[in-house]
């Protein structure tokens, strides 16, 4: 039943929109597909291929973020003077070709003046794409619509790194000459099958050339509102990009973490945007947007996982310059790693007074029975260290008057001490 109804949901879905942005949405999906197999890793690619460090890498991010930047505001005068197809072909192409001398050149330099033309040309077709989605769809439906672009893209994201990872482990030019195959295929889609959706000037109006187009950028950096949020969301997205551009290097040269691992963490990242995206958007929908960005932007700057020993606290912040440690799994086990302890510093005794402490809250707050069958799983964690047979540790985690139980956590403290 349940299956049944989320295919008639899916359906409906469906059914809300006209079939040209099921084609776009459909190409953009292949396209991007591609893209995922090969941009994440990037920095695994050129700190090997040339033997560079990260510094040769964060020139080149460096410049496909400048180059983009500039590829976009001529895209979207481009857009509006030339038409939406055009501008989708002529960047899948520039991309297709620009990705393949990617994987052939062997010189670093080269590969720099590629990311430039890529970042120029390949990037200019974004505003067509999301200006053909707000010509076809009513405006009540290009939230919508936007959103259902951007589930997609990163659904791409969920599957391309996962077959990149793989393939990378093998060959690094493969992935090249298959972005560069998903683009063309993408290009001949939208030649065929798409349609012309820019609108038709009316007759009593001025064509526009391209430089009058351009200059309407001005209106734009006269918006000192919008200015000051494009700045704050470029400082936060310079931070997620330190992190995303060097992560794969990160775990490859300190954890001896594979390309297929790394594949497979960025198709878990993706994967989790796909599930949760809408469940979580609804549920801070009635909060402040701003408030909640700032909010979201401050876990940036604190570092989590595999802290599990007070040293691992100093490493990450040396290693990643973070402001905080974000504490989790480790403190089931070691509570008193908030006070830079580690467990085999802390006695018998201590162990047993938080023990007890935390099972008199949990009774208090829980109630008896609820408050003792939740204390058990951090039972287990307290005495893990200890020497507790089999049996034993059965009746104590199955043990449901909380009297018995304390009267058998004495006993085990009382042979772990002597």
């Amino acid at each position: 039943m349940l299956f049944s109804n989320s295919i008639k949901r899916v359906d409906e879905i469906y059914r809300e929109y006209p079939s040209q942005f099921w084609v776009i949405v459909g190409s953009n999906f292949i396209d991007r597909v591609g893209g995922a197999l090969i941009f994440p890793f990037f920095a695994l690619y050129i700190t090997r291929k040339f033997q560079v460090g990260m510094t040769e890498v964060g020139l080149l991010f460096a410049l496909f973020s400048i180059s983009d930047m500039f590829g976009t505001m001529i895209g979207g005068a481009l857009t509006d003077f030339l038409g939406r197809k055009g501008m989708i072909i002529m960047g899948l192409i520039v991309s297709a070709m620009t990705s393949l001398a990617m994987g052939l050149v062997n010189q670093l330099e080269w590969f720099y003046v590629m990311g430039v033309i890529s970042g120029l040309f390949a990037t200019a077709a974004g505003p067509a794409h999301q200006a053909m989605l707000t010509d076809i769809l009513p405006e009540k439906k290009r939230a919508e619509g936007f959103g259902v672009m951007r589930v997609a893209m990163n659904l791409s994201v969920a599957i391309g790194p996962a077959i990149g990872g793989f393939i990378a482990a093998y060959s690094f030019l493969i992935l090249f000459v298959a972005d560069t195959v998903t683009s063309l295929i993408t290009a001949l889609i939208v030649y065929l099958v798409v349609e012309e959706t820019k609108p038709e000037e009316k007759e009593e109006s001025t064509k526009k050339g391209f430089k009058e187009t351009f200059i309407g950028y001005q209106e734009v950096f006269k918006d000192r509102k919008f200015m000051l949020f494009v700045i704050v969301s470029t400082i936060a997205t310079i931070v997620y990009a330190q992190m995303y551009g060097t992560l794969s290097v990160y775990l490859r040269d300190v954890h001896g973490v594979p390309e297929s691992g790394y594949g497979w963490l960025m198709t878990l990242n993706a994967g989790m945007v796909v599930l949760f995206q809408f469940m979580i958007t609804r549920k801070i929908s009635k909060h402040p947007p701003m408030l909640i960005m700032a909010l979201g932007s401050l876990l940036y700057v604190i570092g989590n996982g595999g802290v599990m020993q007070v040293s691992d606290i100093q490493a990450m912040q040396e290693i990643t310059g973070c402001d905080g440690v974000m504490i989790g799994r480790a403190a089931i086990h070691n509570p008193w790693i908030f006070s830079k302890l580690n467990r085999e510093e802390i006695t018998v005794i201590q162990v047993q007074e938080v023990m007890l402490d935390h099972l008199e809250r949990s009774l208090s707050f829980y109630g008896q029975e609820k408050g003792l069958i939740l204390f058990r799983k951090f039972a287990a964690s307290y005495l893990a260290p200890y020497s507790i047979s089999p049996e034993q540790r059965k009746q104590l985690l199955t043990e449901v008057d909380p009297d018995k139980f304390t009267q058998q956590l004495g006993e085990i403290f009382a042979a772990a001490e002597g």
